[in-house]
């Protein structure tokens, strides 16, 4: 490696964004963005550092505080900050503090990079471009749909195809070992054999209890398949009420995303922070990680919860499924062009760019710049025709 490539190395898990994929990547937000505030979802930019202290306590699930970011020493104030690593928990903070008496529902809108301390193995970056909306205040079907809507549509706006959508519900099987007065060590055995698929770890349950997750472990499917497996169980009161609001969820996504593409595991708890109530990822066929993650949760105030939702889109992800749209025609004009030309020419649809060597001919710079026409003497001439 000679000493120019070693003097461009980045730490692990961190690149450089080149075109034409960044200029693609940047598109597809923009797209997004138009997406979300069509929908009724404001802007909001948070800052890349803020005191550590300010993310404490927001999302309700025990995660207020990111355990995977980045902390520094503010020189100024000698306190903690910290370079955000989900996007999600400074909406919080702003919905609870700036835009806590701000009528309700709240729809929010962000899009920034998040920094993390390590990658996993299926988003091995540890910058991540993230945009994403909340919708904060309602809870229910009907809230869900809404959000569903937009995520669908979202994903059509942008192009990309063969999406799976997977949807569980993180406070269930938390919810069902209470209701079956499991130890916290058998809970966290069942917790474990659920997301390994394992149904020997339920072996040293209570017969009830064994026979009940090893229903729940076959429950995985089709949003049919599900809804019946689980359907027949008979179920504690309190899990019993959750999986009623669950099925209803159920029955939301399957008609706004179709249900060929919805697929349910009710057991499945690994792998969500702080979402409480139904969480979705989804992913594409050929494509490394999820394209986007969110779910419902509970947002924490001073002196008061109310009830959230929102989805993360990850654009660095799916970037190269989206299909590019046709690049713009380039232009080669001489250095001395009017501004109101280059005007006219961009109002055409050419990218404009200048000859700046006056020793080489227009003709030989445009072809170095890869351009496919010239302006010269007031007129567009393709560059394949000349001589």
């Amino acid at each position: 490696m000679d000493d120019a490539l070693k003097n461009g190395l980045l730490p692990e898990g961190l690149r450089d964004g080149l075109p034409p994929r960044a200029h693609g990547r940047e598109m597809i937000v923009r797209q997004l963005q138009d997406c979300f505030h069509a929908n009724g979802y404001e802007l909001v930019a948070p800052p890349l550092v803020e005191f550590e202290a300010g993310q404490r306590g927001r999302l309700d699930a025990g995660q207020g505080n990111s355990s995977d970011a980045f902390r520094l020493l503010d020189p100024a104030s000698q306190k903690t900050l910290i370079v955000r690593s989900d996007i999600t928990r400074q909406v919080a903070r702003i919905a609870t503090t700036r835009l806590s008496d701000t009528l309700r529902p709240l729809r929010l809108a962000y899009t920034g990079s998040a920094l993390r301390t390590r990658g996993t193995q299926l988003q091995p970056s540890r910058q991540v471009r993230q945009v994403g909306i909340e919708l904060i205040g309602p809870e229910g079907p009907a809230a869900a749909r809404e959000l569903a809507q937009v995520i669908a549509m979202a994903f059509d706006l942008v192009g990309v195809e063969d999406l799976t959508f997977d949807l569980a519900f993180p406070g269930f099987i938390p919810t069902l070992c209470t209701d079956l007065a499991l130890s916290k060590e058998q809970s966290a055995q069942v917790t474990a054999a659920l997301d390994d698929k394992d149904a020997a770890g339920l072996s040293d349950l209570p017969g009830e209890a064994q026979q009940l997750f090893q229903n729940l472990l076959q429950a995985v499917g089709s949003p049919a398949q599900v809804l019946s497996a689980v359907g027949v169980l008979k179920l504690p009161s309190k899990a019993s009420a959750l999986w009623t609001k669950a099925a209803q969820l159920v029955e939301v996504f399957s008609a706004v995303v179709g249900a060929e593409r919805l697929h349910i595991d009710p057991g499945e708890v690994h792998g969500f922070s702080y979402q409480a109530g139904w969480a979705l990822s989804v992913f594409s066929s050929g494509t490394r990680g999820e394209l986007g993650k969110g779910g419902a949760y509970v947002l924490s105030g001073p002196g008061t919860q109310e009830a959230a939702q929102g989805f993360t889109f990850y654009p660095d992800v799916f970037a190269d499924k989206a299909p590019l749209s046709a690049p713009r025609q380039k232009i080669c004009v001489p250095s001395k062009v009017e501004t109101h030309e280059i005007l006219a020419l961009q109002t055409e649809g050419y990218v404009v760019v200048r000859a700046l060597d006056a020793n080489e001919t227009l003709e030989d710079q445009a072809a170095q710049m890869g351009c496919q026409a010239l302006y010269k003497d007031g007129a567009v001439t393709a560059l394949k025709t000349l001589a």
